[in-house]
């Protein structure tokens, strides 16, 4: 199982409502390496953490404007990764950068540059855990999809 943070660009919110409307993940450079079971952590951009998924079919290409519902369709998005999102907060959790890395976890920006790449095992797990803590303090009464 590999992990992976998915980044939504501040400018264009409602991708993520397609994204998770459509259950699919857009991704703009060829095909990423990803396989059913594999993890998605969600962070957009100057906000922070809003959640995570999982893989549940192989990328692939997208054949036409239903499978790339995003500003740019085909043209734009070489690849889709069919997803499910697992767990979502309203409050997102933000981390800062110094030196352009991530506090907390290490990541350098370059990460939230492509769109989604692979990250390490240590820092997706403790902010599961953290993303947890989050949606279950926002409502005790709650558990995950």
């Amino acid at each position: 199982m590999t992990w992976f943070v998915c980044t939504i660009s501040p400018s264009e919110p409602r991708n993520w409502d397609l994204c998770k409307e459509f259950g699919l993940w857009g991704y703009t450079r060829g095909v990423p390496k990803c396989e059913p079971g594999d993890r998605l952590l969600y962070w957009v951009g100057r906000k922070g953490y809003i959640g995570y998924g999982l893989v549940t079919d192989y990328p692939r290409r997208p054949t036409s404007r239903a499978e790339a519902p995003w500003a740019g369709g085909t043209t734009r998005f070489t690849a889709v990764v069919p997803m499910k999102v697992l767990l979502e907060v309203k409050d997102p959790i933000h981390l800062q950068f110094e030196r352009n890395v991530q506090t907390d976890t290490g990541l350098n920006t370059g990460h939230f540059q492509r769109g989604m790449s692979v990250i390490p095992d240590a820092p997706a797990i403790a902010l599961t855990e953290r993303l947890m803590d989050r949606y279950l303090q926002a409502d005790p009464g709650m558990e995950q999809a």
